[in-house]
């Protein structure tokens, strides 16, 4: 009899703690309401800065995933951006030549760039103010590509003066200008 008592009060007990408990009504002023992605393929995220991942003026109508985003320094010290976007559908090449168009309709001029034969489409524009951008377009992913549906990759490549002031978190802003001495 004893044991049919510890049972049934641990069976109750068990069933108490499992069932819900209903929490009081917030007392706090913050609105909680929690707005719809603007997409179910590309879900807008607040960062805190801006960063847009293709030179001002520029937009790519398709979906896709930035495979990288680099900063680097050339030989004649001029510092630049380079951004590698694998698209996710269409056609990299058609894609690419929209982004070209559209720097020409803000006054770039398109300069002549040889064909290598290896299938990647090269093309170049340049504005008195800016420099020149490079833009490329290849078909192929390669053998590891960021994003299993990726059909074709966008690169570009352009004065970073010409890119947004806000295309770095202001964290990393505030590191570069603030040398920390690990010794």
């Amino acid at each position: 009899m004893l044991k049919k008592s510890i049972v049934l009060a641990f069976l109750v007990a068990l069933g108490a703690c499992s069932q819900e408990t209903v929490q009081p009504a917030s007392t706090s002023t913050r609105d909680t309401t929690v707005a719809p992605a603007a997409s179910k393929e590309q879900p807008e995220i607040d960062l805190g800065y801006d960063y847009r991942p293709l030179p001002d003026g520029v937009g790519i109508e398709a979906p896709f995933v930035v495979r990288n985003d680099r900063i680097y320094v050339t030989k004649a010290g001029d510092e630049r951006r380079r951004t590698s976007l694998e698209i996710l559908e269409g056609d990299s090449t058609r894609l690419a030549e929209a982004a070209v168009g559209q720097l020409e309709a803000q006054g770039f001029s398109r300069m002549q760039i040889p064909e290598r034969g290896d299938g990647v489409l090269r093309m170049a524009v340049r504005k008195k103010g800016v420099g020149r951008i490079n833009v490329t377009a290849n078909p192929d992913v390669g053998n590891n590509p960021s994003h299993p549906r990726s059909v074709g990759v966008i690169s570009f490549d352009w004065p970073s003066a010409a890119a947004q002031a806000g295309a770095q978190a202001p964290e990393a802003v505030a590191a570069e200008a603030e040398p920390v001495d690990n010794a």
